[in-house]
């Protein structure tokens, strides 16, 4: 029999990115035991900025993090705009103002490393971190009292009660999950769904690639580009490109992070080769804004100035699958797969933001009292319910916001889904978690 001072689930946490350490500290509770699994030999978050929504901000803040968001510049603004960006088509030399069918992110941005530091500085003790542990597989079996086990590449073995892959676009426990359900369909004589279930497992070029840059604001960089200094973000679209910078950092160590992205839909779902992140010449990012309005090249020419350091990355998403959760094993972020999602493409800056609304509802669901490991494949599968929907429904609208950044306009789908969207980030996130509950339990919205 379980002792009270005894952990009623263990919980192993693969990756250790934004949505590991967010789920990390959501879930800390004496009625658990967490466990962090890094492939990395140290934590550390690659890229640049980040935003955060309203409904963001509001799951953080039932979390506890409110201050610690605020402590690196997330503090929500008085007065909020549905449209944090001044929005300009600049292909045709003039940049001219226009009113996007919706732009995400906003209304907060922060630098991605820090907003990675300060969740990795919020963990209690209780949390016990493990680097240098690469998931290599894992064992799944059907009885809710054997546990999970893990297998990692130095050879060691761990086991939990529930796992949970947060380990990015290039999951190891997704790719378990996707060969798992593989193997049921074949046992159930459907060998085409298992064909289909592979094929899926490696992520596909989405037809985006962005080149990254960021430079702090000086004398120099003001005198090159002095609507930087004091603009909430600036976006400028032309056909098949679009370029954004936007402040991460403020005060005296004012930083800029720029992203130009070129679109190429017939592209994707092709196989790219790595790497999918190279540092490259900063010439090669201006090249594909010759003969923009002159507001884009001021950008461009501070990012040179500020020691050019360009970053190309190569924007894969992950295939279809309906479900983010499969026994006791379940998926968060970048990891999880929705068409297109949450492997996401960048038109509405929300892939951190749903891997945090992922946390906060796997929170609710897990640390709920009447929550066992015996039950546990139960919650999954209703976080899976709940969530796999919204994830494709938000990639659906960054998706169209890109053909239209990109000069491809939509025919009538475009309206209704920014129409739902815009009811969509309105709502609490919380009510999202209630729903949740009581899909599981039955209990009274």
């Amino acid at each position: 029999m379980q002792s009270k001072s005894s952990p009623k689930l263990r919980i192993a946490i693969c990756g250790g990115g934004i949505g590991g350490l967010t789920l990390a500290n959501a879930l800390v509770s004496p009625s658990v035991h967490i466990d962090v699994y890094e492939a990395a030999s140290q934590f550390g978050e690659i890229g640049a900025g980040v935003g955060l929504s309203l409904r963001t901000l509001r799951v953080y803040e039932m979390m506890g993090l409110k201050e610690g968001l605020e402590s690196i510049g997330g503090k929500q603004p008085e007065k909020t705009a549905h449209l944090p960006f001044r929005c300009y088509r600049a292909h045709t030399g003039v940049a001219e103002p226009f009113k996007p069918p919706y732009v995400g992110a906003g209304p907060v941005t922060v630098h991605r490393a820090e907003l990675h530091n300060m969740l990795f500085r919020k963990l209690p003790e209780a949390v016990h971190v493990h680097t240098a542990k690469r998931l290599v597989s894992y064992f799944h079996p059907n009885d809710p009292a054997s546990p999970v086990t893990l297998r990692f590449a130095d050879d060691t073995d761990a086991t939990c009660d529930v796992l949970i892959g947060a380990d990015g676009i290039k999951s190891v426990v997704r790719a378990g999950m996707l060969e798992e359900l593989a193997r049921c369909a074949e046992g159930a004589g459907n060998t085409r769904e298992a064909a289909e279930l592979r094929v899926n497992i490696p992520p596909r070029y989405s037809g985006c690639t962005t080149y990254r840059a960021m430079y702090r604001m000086s004398d120099k960089t003001r005198d090159i580009s002095p609507s930087q200094d004091s603009a909430p973000g600036e976006l400028y679209v032309g056909k098949n490109r679009m370029i954004i910078a936007y402040p991460v950092s403020q005060g005296s160590a004012r930083l800029i992070n720029v992203a130009g992205t070129s679109i190429n839909p017939s592209r994707a779902g092709e196989l790219h080769p790595e790497p999918w992140v190279a540092e490259v010449d900063p010439a090669e990012m201006i090249e594909g804004y010759r003969g923009w309005a002159p507001e884009v090249q001021e950008i461009l020419q501070a990012v040179k100035l500020e020691g050019g350091h360009v970053k190309k990355w190569v924007v894969n998403v992950v295939g279809p699958l309906s479900a983010f959760a499969h026994g006791r094993v379940a998926l968060l972020g970048d990891a999880a797969s929705a068409p297109l999602a949450h492997g996401m493409t960048h038109f509405h800056g929300a892939g951190a933001g749903q891997a945090v609304e992922d946390a906060y509802m796997l929170r609710e669901l897990l640390l709920d009292p009447r929550t066992t490991a015996a039950n546990a494949q139960q919650a999954l599968q209703v976080y899976s319910r709940l969530r796999a929907p919204i994830a494709e429904f938000v990639q659906k609208a960054s998706y169209e916001n890109g053909l239209v950044y990109s000069g491809r306009p939509l025919e009538g789908e475009l309206e209704k889904t920014q129409v739902a969207m815009a009811a969509f980030v309105s709502e609490d996130p919380v009510e999202d978690a209630k729903k949740a509950l009581a899909m599981l339990y039955g209990a009274r919205l």
